[in-house]
């Protein structure tokens, strides 16, 4: 017991110091940081997958209009129109599956009409691409191209492999 303090003493002068207790390590991390992190992770992975699900699905259109710019710049015109229905049929393959891609002439020109982009649709010059090979026909070249150009950015936006 402490003794009475005098008549006009402080009596805060008797008190001892407070003692805080230690600051709070850095680790382990608090709950919701924890779950911060498993968040930030999980967005991570879900962000990859996407990107390589859209990479993957670009790649076979990529490949397509490459082969087609190595196409275009073909002197001959038969050979250009035999490479360009090579390659569409490829393109039918990967997009379509295999009984496309095996379709005789006749067929084939009304298939690509069909599933061609908006201001492609009309028969004969999709008749005319595919006979040109057979028949030792000239094409104009820069249409055809462009015309596949656009048959391809139609129906390999989800191929998976051409």
């Amino acid at each position: 017991m402490t003794p009475p303090s005098a008549p006009g003493a402080d009596p805060l002068a008797a008190l001892k110091p407070i003692h805080l207790p230690a600051e709070p390590g850095w680790w382990p991390p608090a709950p919701g940081w924890w779950l911060l992190a498993l968040g930030l992770i999980l967005a991570l992975i879900a962000a990859l997958a996407f990107w390589r699900r859209w990479q993957r699905n670009r790649a076979p259109r990529l490949q397509a209009e490459y082969e087609l710019e190595l196409i275009r710049q073909e002197s001959d015109s038969v050979r250009q129109a035999t490479a360009i229905n090579q390659l569409l049929r490829r393109a039918a393959r990967a997009a379509f599956g295999p009984a496309a891609a095996s379709l005789p002439p006749a067929q084939w020109s009304q298939f690509l009409a069909e599933h061609a982009a908006p201001q492609h649709h009309e028969l004969t010059p999709w008749q005319q691409l595919a006979q040109a090979p057979y028949r030792n026909t000239t094409v104009p070249q820069e249409d055809y191209v462009s015309m596949c150009q656009a048959w391809i950015r139609k129906n390999l936006k989800q191929a998976t492999s051409c």
